[in-house]
């Protein structure tokens, strides 16, 4: 919620305007100060003056629009100075404000944490509306441009522009249909491409400027040589016509519904089609009329309207009517929550509601069988070119005459675009009436959609069973209605409706479930007979499965009245074990959670049982076998129902599964999954790539960033769990089995696709890819020559290192431990729980230097494994499941050390409850913290172990945030109890634990990828120096190994600099001497095989071009020798005692290393073999300086090198233990490689 004028937050004023001048600045650079400061002050006579998103708004949008309108020259950010860019030059979204929240800084991450959901941009202290979509070529989005040239095995990214996810989303899901791609290229005419366009109706001016904005962005997505791509000026555009219908809601930083959103989007690109179709048969029209050239951007008429041309007949401002009826004749399924308008919505596919628009599809014209020519005929057939004005100005460039005849090639161009657009997208519907019996009745109702797009209801579980009840519903009046298609598209969506806002205002986590193929037969009107048969038997075997169903409920919940219900077996049981006084009493709990009154002063001695015996039971015995004998009778009726179930659900799930229905196929191809709320949260999209070869990948495209994924993975994320914390499927595409015209554009060279677009589109490909080539070189020229840096002493990397933390308040130094009852770990302090006093709260200080450190490792973490976790906290929530499961895990301490199982706890034995609860609390760390394989591998008791002088109240906390698992059942509710009742009750919502806890999870998870990839080093130096004779493969493994080393060296420094107040080595779990032995090892075999090149007349440095196996990259020699000149730069800075280098603890000599390396490079450099070959003698100068020059400065940054998969802390220091053993003594091999080198250089150049 937005703040109320007049509230503040903050009490100094000057701190407050100082907050919202750095903010401003930080996103509008070009507005000078002096405009911010008036703007302040302006606002300020009207409003208090406060650093929240109410006021902010106010003075970024006054200087955005005045400013831009007095300085239309000017552009945004650094323009001659590129490579002092802020290196955070993303924009920030717009945040909801908290009025109860007490600190500005903080607002985003409250939201995080209460809500968990996913951040949409790189975090920033203070949020503001999107910035100016238009950029400067030289803008930066990347400090390193070598990061962002393109692999282009990959699609490219979008970068998100303030919450654009939805918008990145649906891109990339239009993206991926090829012939779709190719109508937008196509449809534009040549009248279009001088601005401002006057061959278009005023209504359609946004329309069109819309396609040819969502063209030009396919074709840099296809083409890019950029990693990721900004949207730029078509997020205002998508606003213009969104707001055009009177909305003050505007989409520009502003999350949307993705599903809404695409067939309104849909609506449009349609209604720009047709708009196109309509210039190329009327190139003589022209909406400019008299002196004044008007272009309306809205809905309303222009100011020359009474003098402005006409369309003729067929071109209608109105939607065409394409069907027999404007209004589905059954009732709709519940309204989505985020409808822009509160006007009635027009129907989807179903009859769902989605929002209104002038456009239904395009109108119907006879089939043409052909593939549409996607070659640019109307360019070829004349030199056409926009209309010559009359009233053109003095000054003006005339523009070249046109030929307004309209020739075969623009009709043939013209039908085929229709045609292909209809077969892509179009489908009709037939509604009827029906008797019970599946006769029809009365008349038959048709409707065309375009796009084909199905509103489905997630509580129906399951794609088919959502698609039967919107094909076969019952209206309010009781009629029952059957929607059956005459024809199918080639794609259609799929919409999860997950948000049901006017029922719950919830958004609907359920599991749901959608196959990869799918028939879609049984709903077309053709094959209605057969269908009709089986849904006769379906309804036959669901009666039966109901009746079946109320059997097995009987036994398993008879009723005991006030709303509870008993399982028939259990209670039997219970009668059985009473009778035959299988439990004559209970003990005490040790600690009782309440007492009833009266009774503070009664000794508690636990439960004694009734006891049974013949003498005061007659025919006990008897009773007991009766209930026996009902006992077995009852569960031999529970088997019996359960497997007439099973066959029943299995013939019920199987009964389409026949031939007849089996010719109209459909492949999953694309999806959208959101992870968040109703109103927040996250968009990613999952697309389907086919290579020429037939090799089928997925991949993950999250805003700016996409990796290759299983399906297995997709599936985790894309069906639900139920739970509000994980992701679900949003929106689904489903393309036709077969259609090759649909996608052949995906088998197309590059060159070819390139060669295929139109001449205005290659012209922009091209200026993009010569604006990148210029700011890559600028970037390279700028590390080779670095005059301002006479000495380098320390590592450079991206994002820069937070600043050495110092000790916090919740981390005691010795002396604080006997005088702080909170630093002592005694069992006591332990068992006080957290919601029953006051934990202490931290400082904005130490809360803010803890989000720093959290999110720089988040950064390092997400690099090397982006798929590993959706969110900081989820990499939290994982490694605390951890304590619970597996061997040793809590579960099992619980079921075995305490004799309690775990299922057989009821909610209403609260003292058995608390008892189990607490000692597990204070009991289970003492009994696993000495197993080595435990504490090395579990997040918690790593903690506790590692680290004595903790604060206790984080242990408790860590231990209660554990048992949060659906495996614990009710101890696992009293866990989430105590956590929700620290957080009402402390005074920052349990923002202290939370970030206390992020940040220990981060440190540790860190250290795991550290060991991690110094364990790949070593295992591909084992197998390096014991296995390898191949040559292509030694190659692949020793860049694995330097890569390896590198990302160990890199993690293991940062992490000794941001968590050395802890003052505990060991939770590193890699030491030193294990990270130099494997980077000087890979960095002279590495040295060794680039030198036997270079020394060697026949071989040429072409020869170290390889594929990597695990990623598919091309690994070319400058790669290498790069990786190379790291080592180098590395060992130079050893020898002078730097990053962390030790003489008294190091296997290695890294002076004299040093030299005898410089020695070996001045001699290569100096010796005749470099004469001949200027390209051996570059990269031997390049080696000789990165070695021994003090201003060289190499991008010394993290790399995504062979795959890592992590293993438990244990298992990676005994790994890494296995490959040195093997490999032998490592001096001696150091002393080998040098002799080999030796040996080389001091060769014959042959």
């Amino acid at each position: 919620m937005d703040d109320e004028p007049g509230t503040s937050r903050d009490s100094n004023i000057d701190l407050v305007i100082a907050k919202v001048l750095e903010g401003i600045k930080e996103t509008l650079p070009h507005v000078t100060d002096e405009f911010i400061m008036e703007s302040i002050h302006k606002h300020g006579r009207t409003d208090t003056i406060s650093a929240t998103e109410h006021f902010m708004n106010k003075v970024f949008h006054d200087c955005f629009y005045s400013y831009t309108d007095e300085d239309q020259g000017k552009t945004f950010g650094p323009e001659r100075m590129p490579e002092m860019a802020s290196t955070s030059s993303e924009p920030m979204e717009v945040v909801p404000y908290d009025a109860k929240h007490p600190n500005v800084t903080n607002q985003y991450e409250e939201e995080q944490i209460k809500k968990a959901m996913l951040n949409s941009l790189n975090d920033g202290s203070i949020r503001l509306p999107v910035p100016p979509l238009s950029y400067s070529p030289n803008t930066n989005f990347c400090e390193n441009e070598e990061e962002m040239i393109r692999d282009w095995n990959k699609t490219t990214g979008l970068l998100n522009q303030g919450n654009s996810c939805w918008f990145n989303s649906l891109t990339q899901m239009l993206y991926s249909i090829p012939k779709f791609r190719s109508i937008l290229h196509h449809s534009p005419p040549i009248t279009w491409h001088q601005l401002p366009i006057v061959n278009v109706k005023p209504k359609f001016v946004i329309h069109a400027e819309l396609l040819l904005q969502f063209r030009a962005l396919f074709a840099q997505m296809q083409f890019s040589e950029e990693k990721f791509i900004r949207a730029g000026e078509i997020l205002r555009t998508v606003d213009k016509l969104y707001t055009s219908n009177g909305t003050n809601q505007s989409t520009i930083g502003t999350q949307q519904d993705a599903s809404e959103m695409l067939i309104l989007i849909m609506q449009w690109l349609g209604d720009s089609i047709d708009a196109a179709m309509y210039a190329h048969e009327n190139p003589e029209y022209s909406n400019a009329v008299d002196d004044n050239l008007v272009i309306s951007d809205s809905t309303d008429q222009p100011a020359n309207s009474d003098v402005a041309g006409t369309a003729p007949p067929g071109y209608q401002e109105e939607a065409p009517v394409v069907s027999s009826t404007t209004k589905s004749s059954f009732e709709p399924p519940e309204s989505r929550p985020n409808t822009p308008t509160e006007k009635e919505p027009i129907r989807d596919a179903q009859g769902a509601r989605i929002p209104k628009s002038p456009r239904q599809s395009i109108p119907q014209l006879a089939p043409v069988e052909e593939a549409m020519d996607t070659s640019d005929v109307s360019r070829k057939s004349s030199s056409s070119q926009p209309p010559v004005l009359e009233n053109q100005k003095d000054g003006e460039e005339e523009p070249l005459p046109v030929d307004l005849t309209v020739n075969e090639d623009t009709v043939s161009l013209v039908n085929n675009l229709k045609q292909s657009y209809k077969k892509i997208f179009e489908a009709t519907l037939t509604t009827s009436t029906i008797h019970q019996d599946g006769s029809s009745y009365g008349q038959e109702n048709k409707t065309v959609h375009c796009p084909a797009s199905f509103t489905l209801q997630v509580e129906y579980g399951n794609l088919h069973d959502a698609l039967e009840a919107s094909t076969f519903s019952v209206r309010d009046d009781g009629v029952n209605i059957r929607n059956m298609y005459e024809t199918l598209p080639a794609v259609f969506f799929c919409s999860l409706s997950r948000f049901q806002f006017d029922r719950t205002g919830e958004k609907v986590h359920n599991k749901f479930t959608f196959p990869r193929e799918l028939f879609m037969d049984r709903y077309l009107k053709e094959c209605l007979e057969i269908s009709g048969v089986l849904r006769k038997e379906l309804l036959e075997k669901r009666h039966e499965l109901s009746l079946n169903r109320a059997k097995l409920q009987g036994v398993r919940s008879y009723p005991l009245g006030n709303g509870k219900t008993i399982n028939l077996i259990d209670a039997f049981e219970t009668v059985k074990n009473v009778t035959s006084n299988m439990r004559l009493s209970e003990p005490p709990s040790i600690e009782p959670s309440k007492r009833e009154e009266g009774t503070n002063f009664l000794e508690n001695t636990g439960k004694t049982f009734p006891y049974f015996t013949e003498e005061n039971f007659p025919g006990l015995s008897s009773y007991i076998e009766k209930t026996n004998e009902a006992i077995m009778t009852l569960k031999k009726e529970e088997s019996v129902l359960v497997k007439e179930m099973e066959a029943l659900q299995e013939k019920i799930s199987s009964i389409h599964d026949v031939d007849e229905l089996k010719k109209h196929k459909y492949e999953l191809h694309a999806m959208i999954i959101h992870d968040g709320e109703i109103n927040r949260g996250h968009y990613w999209t999952y697309k389907l790539n086919k290579s020429i070869d037939g090799k089928e990948e997925w991949e993950k495209l999250n805003d700016r960033e996409t990796t290759v994924v299983s399906y297995d993975q997709i599936e985790k994320e894309a069906y639900g769990t139920g739970s509000p914390h994980d992701p679900s499927a949003y929106l689904l595409l489903y393309v036709q089995s077969g259609a090759d015209w649909l996608m052949a554009g995906d088998n197309e060279t590059h060159s070819e696709s390139l060669a295929n677009l139109p001449s205005d589109l290659q012209s922009l490909v091209h200026q993009k890819s010569a604006e990148f080539k210029t700011r890559l070189e600028n970037f390279r020229q700028r590390q080779i020559v670095r005059t301002d840096l006479p000495h380098i002493t320390q590592m450079v990397d991206s994002p820069a290192l937070p600043k050495s933390l110092k000790s916090f308040s919740w981390y005691r130094g010795l002396d604080d431990m006997y005088h702080d009852v909170n630093a002592n770990p005694d069992e006591s302090i332990l068992r006080d729980r957290l919601d029953s006093y006051q934990v202490p709260v931290l400082g904005d200080n130490e809360i803010l230097d803890m989000k720093n450190t959290t999110s720089f490792l988040w950064n390092k973490i997400t690099f090397l494994d982006p798929s590993a976790f959706v969110s900081s906290e989820k990499l939290l929530e994982a490694h605390l499941l951890e304590t619970i499961d597996g061997e040793h895990g809590g579960k099992e301490y619980i079921e075995k050390n305490l004799s309690c199982s775990i299922n057989e706890l009821k909610e209403d034995a609260e003292n058995e409850i608390e008892s189990v609860y607490n000692s597990f609390i204070t009991n289970y760390i003492g009994t696993v913290a000495h197993l080595k394989k435990i504490y090395l591998s579990r997040f918690v008791v790593f903690v506790v172990a590692q680290l004595p002088r903790i604060h206790v109240p984080v242990i408790r906390y860590l231990l209660v945030r554990s048992m949060i698992h659906d495996k614990l059942g009710v101890l696992g509710k009293h866990a989430k109890k105590e956590i929700q009742g620290y957080m009402e009750n402390s005074s920052d919502s349990g923002n202290t634990m939370y970030r206390i806890a992020e940040m220990l999870a981060h440190i540790f998870h860190t250290s795991l990828l550290s060991a991690a990839h110094c364990r790949i080093s070593w295992e591909s130096l084992e197998v390096f120096f014991v296995e390898l004779n191949q040559s292509r493969e030694r190659i692949e493994t020793l860049y694995n190994a330097m890569i390896g080393a590198k990302n160990a060296r890199i993690l293991n420094m940062s992490l000794r600099r941001i968590a050395d107040f802890l003052e505990q080595p060991s939770i590193y779990f890699i030491t030193q001497q294990d990270i130099e032995d494997c980077t000087v090892l890979a960095l002279l075999a590495s040295f060794r095989m680039v030198v036997s090149i270079l020394m060697n007349r026949a071989c040429h440095l072409h020869d170290l071009h390889i594929t990597l196996t695990h990623t598919g990259r091309t690994l070319l020699t400058e790669n290498i020798v790069e990786e190379i000149c790291i080592g180098l730069y590395t060992v130079h800075k050893w020898s002078k005692g730097l990053e962390g280098h030790d003489p008294a603890n190091s296997n290695i000599n890294m002076k004299e290393l040093f030299v005898l390396l410089s020695n070996k490079l001045d001699f290569i450099c100096a010796s005749d073999a470099m004469e001949h070959d200027k390209e051996k003698l570059s990269v031997a100068s390049k080696m000789q300086t990165a070695l021994t020059d003090n201003l060289f400065h190499p991008l010394d940054t993290l790399t995504v090198g062979a795959e890592c998969e992590l293993d438990s802390g244990e298992s990676e220091m005994t790994q890494i233990n296995k490959s040195r053993i093997s490999i032998g003594n490592t001096q001696s091999k150091i002393n080998a490689q040098l002799a080999d080198i030796v040996a080389v250089i001091t060769s014959p150049y042959m």
